[in-house]
C-alpha cells in the first residue's frame, strides 16, 4: 500500500503528501511489476472531490465522492512497471475538502 494526506481544508488541485513532502516533489516508486489493485479516499467530512492515483505524470486511476467521508475502488487490474513514478492528487469538485487522505493498494506481478 501507499498512502498520503493533507491536514487542513483544501480546495484546488494539490498532490497529498508523504512524510511531510508532496508526492510530486518525491513520487513513489514501484520497486517491482507490480498490479494497482484498489483504491480509497477518505476525510473528516462529507465532501465531494476526487481522489486519483497518477502514473509518471498520468492519471490511471480515480474515485470520486459526492457528499461523502469516504469512497472506494476496489475493482482495478492496471500494470505497473518497476521504476514507475506514483503520485496521489485531490480535486476539490465543489468546495474545500477537509483532511483528504488516499490510499492505493498493489500486487507482486508475476
Amino acid at each position: 500500500t501507499y498512502d498520503g494526506a493533507r491536514t487542513g481544508n483544501q480546495n484546488a488541485p494539490i498532490d497529498m503528501l508523504r512524510s511531510g513532502v508532496a508526492t510530486s516533489t518525491t513520487p513513489f516508486i514501484v520497486p517491482y511489476n507490480a498490479i494497482l489493485v484498489a483504491i480509497s479516499i477518505a476525510t473528516s467530512a462529507n465532501n465531494t472531490w476526487t481522489g486519483s492515483v497518477l502514473q509518471n505524470g498520468a492519471t490511471i486511476a480515480s474515485v470520486s465522492v459526492t457528499g461523502a467521508a469516504n469512497g472506494y475502488n476496489g475493482n482495478l487490474n492496471i500494470n505497473l512497471n518497476a521504476g514507475d513514478q506514483i503520485r496521489l492528487r485531490m480535486t476539490a469538485n465543489t468546495g474545500t475538502v477537509n483532511n483528504p487522505s488516499i490510499t492505493a493498494y498493489f500486487k507482486k506481478r508475476i
